[in-house]
């Protein structure tokens, strides 16, 4: 199942990375994303920046199907390695998700362009459920949720654009 996300900010890419690297606007992500506890850190080295966040997450909202290969609560590791920029002065993330203890992953790619002054963000991810007889609908159940997701960092980015 594949989600996909686009944003524009009045910035350029070079800020916007700025502002997803630093390490509180992950930890402030983690806390509006429902965290019950979290960790967060940025590391660079050169051109690269590698942001990894691991978040257990309450189960509240999941399909009792979903609930009982987690129990009462999971935990999401996320990975993004950050590169650039290129020379068209893109940034480019390669994104691993992966939820512990069930067979559920993410992967993709995010792309912060320079587009008319400013930023066109392209979040592109690819989630697979590796159930037999139930996958497909584990995937399309947690669609809607990275979406979400998505969402709200977008949303944190704005509002820190425009601080």
């Amino acid at each position: 199942m594949k989600v996909t996300q686009t944003a524009h900010y009045d910035l350029p890419p070079e800020d916007v990375l700025a502002i997803i690297a630093d390490e509180a606007f992950q930890e402030e992500k983690c806390r509006r994303t429902y965290a019950r506890e979290y960790e967060a850190s940025v590391n660079e080295s050169g051109s690269r920046t590698l942001i990894k966040t691991q978040r257990a997450m309450p189960t509240d909202n999941l399909p009792d199907i979903a609930r009982g290969f987690v129990g009462d609560r999971f935990t999401i590791h996320e990975t993004h390695a950050w590169s650039g920029p290129d020379a068209q002065g893109r940034y480019v993330a390669d994104i691993k998700v992966h939820v512990q203890g069930a067979p559920m992953t993410g992967s993709g790619r995010r792309t912060l362009t320079p587009n008319s002054g400013g930023t066109r963000d392209d979040i592109q991810i690819s989630i697979s459920a590796s159930i037999p007889l139930i996958g497909r609908r584990i995937e399309q159940m947690s669609a809607p949720m990275v979406s979400a997701a998505a969402e709200i960092e977008t949303e944190l980015i704005v509002e820190r654009t425009s601080d």
